[in-house]
């Protein structure tokens, strides 16, 4: 058996990583559509409780101490933050190609994103692809990696913001629900 060459290992490599890029952008994707839909359940379970009633909204509201009001905004705020980081993170941050391809020298970012190769002069790009070496696809693969990886770095980052102003609103909520229970309890 013959050990793989240099250029086999690097393609190998290229390989791996961009399924890995790939992976985890798919995973970030439905984390943040996940963050909207808790974002989305805690907001329908808060409005249901608060109008479960209408006749007794307004007596609610007069109960309201600052403090539990101060806690119900700054859950909305958290929660208002939360699916702004969710779109954020769904947003797709690749620039669309122009229509009826131009370029007639393509580089590597031409070879693997739909968009550029939508630059490229369709009869160029079939010939480009056609003669495609290892060596040439583990570079190709290697810039889409370049390019990817501050792309999912932001969007992990927004699902990160996502999740924890999910976390804080529905924290505060339930912090704001004891401080009502506990203010219409002790009569005041």
């Amino acid at each position: 058996m013959t050990e793989p060459s240099a250029d086999n290992a690097s393609l190998d490599y290229a390989r791996a990583l961009l399924t890995e890029l790939a992976t985890a952008n798919r995973d970030l994707y439905s984390r943040a559509q996940a963050a909207l839909t808790l974002d989305g359940l805690v907001i329908t379970i808060f409005g249901a409780v608060v109008s479960a009633s209408p006749d007794d909204v307004a007596e609610t509201v007069e109960r309201v101490t600052p403090a539990t009001g101060a806690l119900v905004l700054i859950a909305l705020v958290s929660l208002s933050i939360s699916v702004v980081c969710a779109f954020l993170a769904l947003y797709v941050r690749h620039r669309s190609g122009r229509a009826g391809g131009r370029v007639r020298e393509p580089v590597h970012s031409h070879l693997w994103f739909y968009a550029r190769i939508a630059e490229v002069d369709p009869d160029v790009f079939v010939d480009t692809a056609a003669h495609v070496t290892g060596e040439s696809e583990t570079r190709i693969r290697l810039h889409q990696a370049a390019v990817m990886a501050p792309i999912i770095t932001r969007r992990a980052n927004w699902v990160n913001g996502a999740y924890a102003g999910a976390a804080l609103g529905f924290l505060l909520f339930v912090a704001a629900a004891v401080s009502y229970v506990v203010q219409v309890r002790g009569g005041g």
